[in-house]
């Protein structure tokens, strides 16, 4: 296909984010229910460090509202989330690229916490949301993911020439 990489890049980047939208909801294995990863916050950081000039704030904010519609929540909740740690990350480039994987992930994580604490705190602030010790887990679970879906996100955007 000799498409414009102008054309291609984006579109690619957003079917990444339709899959995790999707495989964010998608049933896991019995043992794994109880505490998914936070793959659609993990892939936004990711892409958010990758290529800043096609995912930014507002690219957060619409992947949020999309969201917050898939999971029948409060609208807005998930995109200020989202806008806010795309910020953080925007804001801290140049030391997350420079930093090695494990490095990262020490960054990661709480980042991840601080996303899921804020959803936490204004759904519970605007209606009755209970507090899960889930939340530490997924975030847990998360970081320990962050090194292998990035090296497997590094890969594929070689080998799909996205620069």
């Amino acid at each position: 296909m000799n498409t414009p990489s102008g054309l291609r890049d984006p579109l690619i980047l957003w079917i990444s984010f339709i899959l995790v939208l999707i495989l964010q909801v998608i049933a896991c294995p019995k043992p794994f229910d109880k505490v998914p990863a936070s793959w659609l916050p993990m892939l936004l950081i990711y892409w958010v460090l990758s290529r800043p000039e096609c995912v930014n704030i507002g690219t957060s904010f619409y992947i949020g509202l999309i969201w917050d519609l898939e999971l029948g929540s409060l609208l807005g909740v998930r995109a200020l989330a989202l806008s806010l740690l795309a910020y953080s990350v925007a804001s801290n480039t140049a030391l997350l690229r420079n930093l090695t994987l494990s490095q990262q992930t020490v960054l990661i994580i709480p980042l991840i916490l601080a996303t899921h604490g804020l959803i936490f705190c204004i759904e519970r602030l605007l209606s009755q949301a209970l507090f899960s010790s889930q939340l530490f887990w997924s975030v847990l679970i998360s970081g320990l993911l962050w090194p292998g879906l990035f090296l497997l996100l590094q890969k594929l955007r070689g080998q799909w020439k996205i620069y």
